[in-house]
């Protein structure tokens, strides 16, 4: 039976081996290690954002998150705001400082999502994302879709 089986080329093996890495870290909710991979690195040089990565204007809007179009926006840049919503996994360092096993760990958690052509990263690093297009010199344009609420009258009483 497996005369007859095709090998695999290292190539192929690659291939695989990532596709099943970022199905059980999609299954986890952790980092999928594609990104992990493109993310910056802290010991290297700092990289900000670079304008010639945005063709036009970045397109942001808020809702339960910061959402980011990525229509106009060039691989390293996407890669670059995922990874702000990226940070080291404690659970990771600690297995491996103890010898333990890490085979259901990834080394960093990612608290984004693609969602329909839009990275939605937390809410939290808005300043952050703003700060660094400004620092690279990238318009963007912010639209706002929060739920405004509606005031109500309350009054209270002390006995």
């Amino acid at each position: 039976m497996l005369n007859h089986t095709e090998k695999l080329s290292e190539k192929d093996i690659e291939k695989y081996t990532v596709k099943w890495q970022e199905e059980l870290a999609k299954g986890r909710g952790m980092l999928v290690p594609s990104i992990s991979q493109n993310r910056p690195k802290p010991w290297k040089k700092k990289e900000g954002f670079v304008k010639s990565d945005v063709v036009g204007k970045i397109h942001i809007v808020l809702g339960d998150g910061i959402y980011v179009d990525t229509l106009n926006l060039m691989p390293r840049l996407q890669n670059q705001i995922r990874s702000m919503a990226a940070f080291d996994n404690p659970v990771f360092y600690k297995n491996k400082r103890l010898g333990y096993s890490n085979y259901y760990n990834f080394s960093a958690v990612y608290m984004g999502k693609d969602v329909d052509g839009y990275i939605c990263i937390p809410r939290g690093l808005r300043d952050n994302l703003l700060t660094l297009c400004r620092e690279a010199g990238i318009e963007y344009e912010l639209v706002d879709h929060r739920e405004k609420g509606r005031p109500i009258r309350v009054s209270f009483h002390g006995d």
